[in-house]
């Protein structure tokens, strides 16, 4: 007979509500541990709860990545990592977190083998831990794949790393949709680091708004394959300014909606991040919204200006105001030969 594991749970209840995927989870040796039902398991707890124990119960005896759920739900106040192959070969096809507000640490294999899964979402939980090799989320997100979509909302993640989504498990070929936006002043993050998106070749939303991004990496958001296909990259409402931007840094092979509205401090474009990105490359323009920034009217968007014409920046630079009230793009190469009050 299987030892008794003992997990305190503070609102728990077991129910057998989906025979081959439950009924073969004693209640008797998991005293009210979790809901199973509809083939999805849910654990709320603001107690300690040992949920590697409890993987490692329900997946005994069966053969490891070969019982697939709909999802695992966790609310918890308590628990602060997940481990290494956290859930012990048990597939699930989503992962929900919600208000897991001490939990910090995710093992870079926490999800290893786990192929079914699709959807990530968490809300209210902070993953904040730093990159270690103990602890790394996004490494750990990297082996999910088949994800289509990753939603990591009001968070306290501290940065992006280099190479944050790596492919060392293969392609993330089917993600789509990344965002880890906040609301408010909730956010965090504070750079982007070199080529953190590059090997996901068919995303086409990446939201990172309302963080506090000052710096951004090389070739953050390029891709090695061109495929022409859209994509959003909303980074409204941090604080970005035009020192701190690497080079290449946003696609030349997607068309591409960028959104920078709300980074009051970014008041000139770098060319070494920006000339590539309007450069005209025969498919339908990229764009670049800059809503509601005063714009410099001095040598650092000089080049702006100058390529107006050539690059047909009145079709892709949205919104550029000057700091005069006059929109960017009326001012004369004249009128901008005036040096920046701030050089980098």
């Amino acid at each position: 007979m299987k030892t008794n594991i003992v997990i305190l749970l503070s609102i728990v209840t077991l129910v057998n509500g989906c025979p081959e995927y439950c009924e073969d989870i004693k209640k008797d040796y998991i005293p009210e541990s979790c809901t199973c039902q509809n083939r999805r398991i849910r654990c709320v707890a603001i107690d300690d709860v040992d949920l590697d124990s409890l993987f490692s119960y329900i997946a005994d005896g069966i053969p490891y990545g070969t019982r697939e759920y709909e999802s695992f739900e966790l609310e918890s106040s308590y628990i602060t990592t997940l481990g290494t192959s956290a859930f012990h070969g048990l597939l699930f096809k989503q992962f929900i977190f919600t208000s897991c507000s001490k939990l910090t640490c995710i093992s870079p294999t926490a999800f290893m083998g786990q192929k079914s899964t699709t959807i990530f979402m968490a809300e209210n939980t902070p993953f904040s831990s730093p990159v270690t090799a103990t602890c790394d989320l996004f490494s750990a997100l990297s082996t999910l794949t088949n994800v289509n979509q990753i939603n990591i909302v009001n968070h306290k993640i501290p940065q992006i790393p280099n190479n944050a989504f790596n492919d060392k498990m293969g392609v993330l070929a089917n993600l789509r949709t990344i965002d880890l936006h906040s609301t408010g002043s909730l956010g965090t993050i504070i750079s982007v680091g070199k080529n953190a998106f590059s090997t996901l070749l068919n995303l086409n939303m990446v939201n990172l708004s309302n963080q506090k991004i000052v710096a951004i990496g090389d070739s953050a958001f390029q891709f090695p394959r061109a495929n022409w296909d859209r994509i959003t990259i909303n980074l409204e409402h941090n604080n970005l300014n035009g020192c701190r931007f690497g080079s290449h840094v946003f696609p030349t092979n997607k068309v591409t909606k960028l959104m920078l509205a709300g980074n009051m401090d970014l008041t000139f474009l770098p060319d070494g991040a920006f000339y590539d990105f309007f450069e005209e490359r025969g498919h339908d323009r990229n764009t670049c919204d800059m809503l509601g920034i005063p714009m410099d009217i001095d040598q650092h968007n000089m080049w702006l200006v100058d390529n107006k014409g050539p690059m047909k920046l009145d079709q892709k630079l949205l919104n550029a105001m000057g700091k005069d009230g006059i929109p960017l793009l009326k001012h004369t190469h004249k009128q901008m030969d005036v040096p920046p009050l701030k050089p980098c």
